[in-house]
């Protein structure tokens, strides 16, 4: 999907109606399309649009995720079976999600005062 996702990024949704490049399917509020060939899907619901110089920011709420239980591990979306990618704006390059790198909430206590 990186050709086409670079492709949505590319063109204006202004101009262009990019739901057409995908099959698609609507959530719990039927406002917003969502990319059926995705392994994971965030619904939200849009509370702000914040104009900056060249785009638009988005604040809104997680109203409902979805997914295919084959990207699931005891009904939980599993990132190594999903295999997001992300876009690194320095490198203008869109890179996979690496290696692991340790325990959250867990790493960090080493650093805590004793006696805190």
């Amino acid at each position: 999907m990186a050709d086409v996702t670079d492709y949505c990024g590319i063109v204006s949704g202004k101009k262009y109606d990019k739901a057409k490049m995908f099959e698609t399917f609507y959530g719990k509020l039927k406002t917003a399309p969502m990319i059926k060939e995705c392994p994971f899907h965030v619904e939200c619901k849009v509370f702000q649009t914040v104009d900056l110089p060249v785009d638009e920011l988005f604040i809104g709420e997680i109203i409902a995720s979805y997914s295919d239980e084959r990207y699931l591990t005891n009904g939980v979306p599993d990132m190594r079976k999903i295999a997001p990618s992300v876009l690194s704006m320095p490198e203008r390059q869109y890179l996979a999600l690496g290696a692991e790198v340790g325990p959250s909430w867990e790493m960090g206590k080493k650093l805590i005062p004793k006696g805190t």
